[in-house]
């Protein structure tokens, strides 16, 4: 018990250093997911709420739905849909993001790996009645610490986002850190907290967030 109490208090004291000891946005993010397995796949409900201007400003709401098929007994294929409504200060926009993602998982010990190839497109309004197109690489690495007896898991993630295609810069304009604590509530309920570092073009972002999973 004190092993874990001292892990998630430098985890957390980590976090939360990076969180205030800067002078850029700060916001607040809270995911919610629903699941139900289907056969050997599944399909979720999730919804979205993320906050910036220093947690002052409602950024973007969020819903949408996503199905996961195992390939093999490591590797995972997943797809979903998003519906985006964004703040762009004077106005609200209406966003539609679609996403394929393929990720591979495997276990050393007590820590689990974990790696993600996701392309992500964004159908952004333009006047008229024309489009934008951002498309995104986005490539994640995560490390997990688990433990049997624990309902515990720390973990550290880091993601690069590579913007591509006919209006994409063509470099890696997004990065991002973030250490977590995951808790398991019950045998289908699970909350996650986390601090999370968002490098970009421009400033820096940082984030205290949330995320509570249920499968039903």
């Amino acid at each position: 018990m004190n092993v874990k109490i001292k892990i998630l208090v430098l985890i957390f004291l980590f976090a939360f250093n990076k969180l205030y000891a800067q002078s850029n946005d700060l916001g607040v993010w809270i995911d919610l997911l629903a699941s139900k397995k289907i056969k050997s796949g599944s399909l979720a409900l999730n919804g979205e709420f993320y906050t910036k201007d220093n947690s002052k400003i409602i950024d973007r709401i969020s819903i949408g739905f996503e199905g996961n098929y195992p390939v093999t007994s490591f590797m995972k294929f997943n797809a979903g849909y998003l519906l985006m409504n964004y703040n762009m200060t004077d106005y609200r926009e209406i966003r539609n993001r679609f996403f394929s993602t393929l990720a591979v998982k495997w276990r050393l010990s007590d820590f689990v790996f974990s790696h993600r190839e996701r392309i992500q497109l964004t159908r952004k309004p333009l006047p008229g009645a024309n489009m934008k197109n951002d498309l995104y690489w986005r490539n994640r690495f995560r490390v997990e610490y688990k433990k049997p007896e624990w309902k515990v898991t720390p973990t550290a993630t880091i993601e690069s986002f590579y913007s591509f295609g006919n209006s994409g810069t063509k470099t890696v304009d997004e990065l991002r850190y973030s250490l977590a604590v995951k808790y398991s509530l019950s045998q289908n309920q699970d909350i996650c907290l986390y601090g999370l570092w968002s490098e970009l073009v421009h400033k820096d972002f940082y984030v205290f967030g949330v995320e509570y999973e249920i499968s039903i």
